[in-house]
């Protein structure tokens, strides 16, 4: 995803449009080309990437926020219409701060200082996808604390 900080009155229609475009227009555009092969084969997890921002909002990211809110509801709407194929769909946020390209031009030095490897989420992307519409469906999922509760389960 990507992230630019603006205020409404900053906000040009093409800054907005971006950023549709790559978080919102880009989970739409994977997701139709590849849900169908998985309903061909009766089965697959699909796990879109959100954020926090798409439950609490934020100061001058109407544009991101927006998108992130508009992938939680695309991901509610196609788990109902994929669960009868024996797919998953969730969204998942990473529930701490993570080291991406992304965050290190947007985070405080503070949360800087906090920032975890990518890595340390990881359990939660390989849980989720190898669920299925009757495991974890359908859910807002924090990669953080799901990660630290299954920690033990793939040993």
């Amino acid at each position: 995803g990507i992230i630019n900080f603006k205020s409404i009155e900053e906000s040009s229609y093409e800054f907005w449009k971006k950023i549709i475009d790559v978080n919102l227009n880009g989970t739409f555009i994977t997701c139709k080309h590849i849900v169908p092969s998985m309903k061909l084969n009766k089965k697959g997890s699909v796990i879109n990437v959100s954020s926090r921002a798409a439950k609490f909002g934020g100061f001058n990211e109407t544009a991101y926020c927006a998108s992130k809110f508009g992938i939680e509801g695309f991901s509610r709407s196609l788990s109902e219409e994929c669960k009868s194929h024996n797919i998953a769909v969730n969204s998942i946020t990473p529930g701490t701060p993570i080291h991406t390209s992304m965050s290190q031009k947007t985070y405080s030095k503070e949360k800087k200082r906090i920032w975890k490897d990518p890595i340390c989420i990881s359990p939660a992307f390989l849980h989720l996808g190898i669920q299925t519409s009757t495991g974890i469906n359908n859910q807002y999922i924090d990669a953080w604390k799901l990660s630290k509760e299954i920690k033990n389960q793939y040993d």
